[in-house]
């Protein structure tokens, strides 16, 4: 199902590598710029997934405040920053504009909360292609669908969270068995 996501995904970092080659950080900082605005103005309503041009505008402007937040990773004022531009971003078009900017808060908070200390989370991340790819399609619906026949929506939860943890479990170890394999090549 996700896998309509790649080519949406392949162009947005197709644009955002060439700009920040050609024209260097200030053009990366346009582009988000542009792509922010464009989505206040034209897609403030879009849908978070799917390929459309709503879709992709903000998640240019998600992967191009990845590139700018890692570049400001040791500014004391990024945290503040990014919560002004979020709070921005929720003011002009309501609650939706938090699920739109979320992803720049993780971004944000990663660093000074030590994730990379925790000793699994780095290895996971490392697989995380391969988790995105696989978890849908092949391996979390048995295990949503097993949940979700559990007898009350507290153990249902539960179960769905469980499921998700089985599938970063078992997507992360395919990536790490099969990485050195003939069938790497199919492990993003």
């Amino acid at each position: 199902e996700q896998l309509y996501f790649f080519p949406l995904l392949f162009l947005v970092c197709l644009l955002a590598h060439s700009v920040r080659r050609w024209i260097g950080m200030y053009g990366l900082l346009a582009l988000c710029t542009a792509s922010l605005f464009l989505g206040l103005a034209a897609f403030r309503r879009s849908a978070n997934g799917g390929f459309s041009l709503g879709a992709g505008t903000w998640a240019i402007f998600v992967y191009t405040s990845g590139f700018l937040i890692y570049r400001c990773r040791n500014s004391r004022w990024l945290l503040p920053i990014t919560l002004g531009l979020i709070l921005f971003v929720v003011l002009a078009i309501g609650p939706p504009g938090l699920s739109k900017t979320f992803p720049i808060l993780l971004l944000a908070v990663m660093r000074p909360l030590r994730f990379d200390a925790a000793p699994l989370l780095p290895r996971i991340g490392e697989a995380s292609a391969t988790i995105y790819a696989y978890h849908s399609p092949f391996v979390i619906k048995p295990w949503l669908i097993a949940a979700a026949m559990l007898p009350t929506s507290a153990l249902q939860f539960t179960g769905a969270l469980g499921a998700s943890a089985i599938a970063i479990a078992l997507c992360t170890l395919l990536y790490y068995r099969a990485r050195s394999t003939p069938l790497g090549f199919a492990i993003l």
